[in-house]
Protein backbone atom coordinates (compact mmCIF):
# COMPACT_ATOMS: atom_id res chain seq x y z
CA UNK A 1 0.00 0.00 0.00
CA UNK A 2 1.32 3.39 -0.91
CA UNK A 3 0.80 6.40 1.78
CA UNK A 4 1.90 9.70 0.56
CA UNK A 5 3.89 11.57 3.69
CA UNK A 6 4.00 15.37 2.72
CA UNK A 7 6.30 15.34 -0.24
CA UNK A 8 7.28 11.65 -0.31
CA UNK A 9 5.81 8.28 -0.89
CA UNK A 10 6.18 5.80 1.41
CA UNK A 11 5.49 1.71 0.33
CA UNK A 12 3.27 0.63 3.83
CA UNK A 13 2.73 -2.64 2.81
CA UNK A 14 0.73 -4.56 4.46
CA UNK A 15 -0.22 -1.64 7.64
CA UNK A 16 -0.61 -4.17 10.68
CA UNK A 17 2.95 -5.70 9.38
CA UNK A 18 4.49 -2.76 8.79
CA UNK A 19 3.35 -0.90 12.61
CA UNK A 20 4.19 -4.33 14.11
CA UNK A 21 7.92 -3.95 12.50
CA UNK A 22 8.33 -0.39 12.45
CA UNK A 23 6.63 1.01 15.67
CA UNK A 24 9.96 1.22 17.89
CA UNK A 25 11.59 3.56 15.08
CA UNK A 26 8.20 6.26 16.14
CA UNK A 27 7.81 5.94 19.93
CA UNK A 28 7.94 3.40 23.09
CA UNK A 29 4.22 2.64 23.46
CA UNK A 30 4.13 -1.19 21.84
CA UNK A 31 2.24 -1.18 18.70
CA UNK A 32 -0.77 -2.92 19.85
CA UNK A 33 -1.55 -0.34 22.54
CA UNK A 34 -1.29 2.45 19.64
CA UNK A 35 -4.52 4.39 19.05
CA UNK A 36 -6.32 6.41 16.59
CA UNK A 37 -5.12 9.03 18.98
CA UNK A 38 -1.43 8.36 18.54
CA UNK A 39 -1.44 8.53 15.28
CA UNK A 40 -1.91 13.16 15.09
CA UNK A 41 0.37 13.54 18.30
CA UNK A 42 3.35 11.31 17.33
CA UNK A 43 2.96 12.81 13.61
CA UNK A 44 3.11 16.42 14.86
CA UNK A 45 5.85 15.06 17.65
CA UNK A 46 8.44 13.62 14.77
CA UNK A 47 7.55 16.65 12.46
CA UNK A 48 8.53 19.06 14.85
CA UNK A 49 11.29 17.45 16.11
CA UNK A 50 12.88 16.83 12.69
CA UNK A 51 15.61 19.18 11.68
CA UNK A 52 14.23 22.03 8.87
CA UNK A 53 15.29 20.13 5.87
CA UNK A 54 15.83 16.43 6.87
CA UNK A 55 13.54 14.08 6.56
CA UNK A 56 12.38 11.75 9.26
CA UNK A 57 13.95 8.11 9.35
CA UNK A 58 12.37 5.73 6.59
CA UNK A 59 10.97 3.42 9.34
CA UNK A 60 9.46 6.03 11.31
CA UNK A 61 7.63 7.40 8.12
CA UNK A 62 6.00 4.06 7.64
CA UNK A 63 4.76 3.14 11.30
CA UNK A 64 3.26 6.87 11.22
CA UNK A 65 1.64 6.03 7.81
CA UNK A 66 0.53 2.69 8.86
CA UNK A 67 -1.14 4.10 11.85
CA UNK A 68 -2.76 6.82 10.51
CA UNK A 69 -4.34 4.09 7.63
CA UNK A 70 -5.26 1.84 10.16
CA UNK A 71 -7.79 4.36 12.42
CA UNK A 72 -8.50 6.70 8.61
CA UNK A 73 -9.38 6.38 5.45
CA UNK A 74 -6.63 8.24 4.59
CA UNK A 75 -3.50 7.37 2.18
CA UNK A 76 -1.82 10.91 2.36
CA UNK A 77 -0.62 13.17 5.17
CA UNK A 78 0.43 16.73 5.17
CA UNK A 79 2.36 17.95 8.37
CA UNK A 80 3.63 21.32 8.89
CA UNK A 81 5.91 22.70 11.14
CA UNK A 82 5.30 26.66 11.29
CA UNK A 83 8.67 28.74 12.08
CA UNK A 84 7.25 29.60 15.27
CA UNK A 85 6.46 26.41 16.15
CA UNK A 86 6.86 26.35 20.66
CA UNK A 87 5.94 22.45 20.25
CA UNK A 88 4.49 19.72 18.44
CA UNK A 89 0.77 20.40 19.25
CA UNK A 90 1.98 23.47 16.54
CA UNK A 91 2.66 21.37 14.06
CA UNK A 92 -0.59 21.14 11.07
CA UNK A 93 -1.98 18.36 9.93
CA UNK A 94 -4.03 17.58 6.71
CA UNK A 95 -5.30 14.08 6.04
CA UNK A 96 -6.82 12.61 2.42
CA UNK A 97 -7.76 10.13 0.68
CA UNK A 98 -5.99 10.01 -2.86
CA UNK A 99 -7.03 8.06 -5.81
CA UNK A 100 -4.27 5.21 -6.31
CA UNK A 101 -3.62 5.79 -9.93
CA UNK A 102 -2.58 9.50 -8.58
CA UNK A 103 -0.09 8.02 -5.78
CA UNK A 104 1.14 5.22 -8.47
CA UNK A 105 1.74 7.94 -10.96
CA UNK A 106 3.70 9.73 -7.74
CA UNK A 107 5.53 7.03 -7.00
CA UNK A 108 6.91 6.16 -10.60
CA UNK A 109 7.96 9.28 -10.91
CA UNK A 110 9.51 9.50 -7.48
CA UNK A 111 11.89 6.84 -8.59
CA UNK A 112 13.58 8.80 -10.66
CA UNK A 113 13.61 12.12 -8.78
CA UNK A 114 12.70 13.58 -5.57
CA UNK A 115 8.81 14.57 -6.06
CA UNK A 116 8.56 18.76 -5.95
CA UNK A 117 6.12 20.09 -3.66
CA UNK A 118 4.76 22.17 -6.41
CA UNK A 119 3.52 18.87 -8.29
CA UNK A 120 2.31 17.13 -4.55
CA UNK A 121 -0.04 20.01 -3.95
CA UNK A 122 -1.24 20.57 -7.60
CA UNK A 123 -1.78 16.37 -7.91
CA UNK A 124 -2.96 15.66 -4.05
CA UNK A 125 -3.67 19.04 -1.81
CA UNK A 126 -5.47 21.10 -4.26
CA UNK A 127 -7.41 18.50 -5.98
CA UNK A 128 -8.19 17.84 -1.90
CA UNK A 129 -9.55 21.26 -1.05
Amino acid sequence: MLFLMNDQVVDIGDPRTTLREFASQLTEVPHHLLRSSHAITLGQALFFHCPPGNRPMPGALKALGALITEYTEANAALFVRPSNAAGPQDVQIRLAEVQITVMANLFEIQKRQPLSPSLVNNSVWAAAA
